[in-house]
């Protein structure tokens, strides 16, 4: 699963280079909706797995399957899934946004 959040980062953030007369590298998070929304799911899974409440194999698969429909939708118009997920109050609505993108 890291290897996937590693390529879900690459996908999702951009250094920037601000220039002088500071040279540290600044972060830009496109569509940061869904970026954002990835995180929250990344940690409400970890919360799940430390205190066993679902196994690893079913988080794992779960988080590959968000991930992968996240990387996908990267270059489509996803303006009413960002909405969607702008609306979401907790992790189960967010899961339930991703549940119902279709990748054909």
């Amino acid at each position: 699963m890291s290897v996937k959040l590693e390529q879900f980062n690459q996908v999702y953030t951009r250094k920037v280079n601000l220039g002088p007369p500071s040279y540290t590298a600044s972060i830009e998070i496109k569509k940061p909706d869904l970026y954002y929304s990835v995180q929250k799911l990344t940690n409400h899974y970890r919360k799940c797995m430390k205190k066993e409440i679902l196994s690893q194999e079913k988080i794992e698969k779960e988080m590959v399957e968000i991930i992968n429909k996240s990387i996908l939708i990267f270059n489509q118009e996803t303006d009413s899934v960002e909405q969607e997920l702008r609306q979401a109050n907790n992790s189960k609505d967010i899961i339930s946004v991703f549940e119902r993108i279709i990748i054909e």
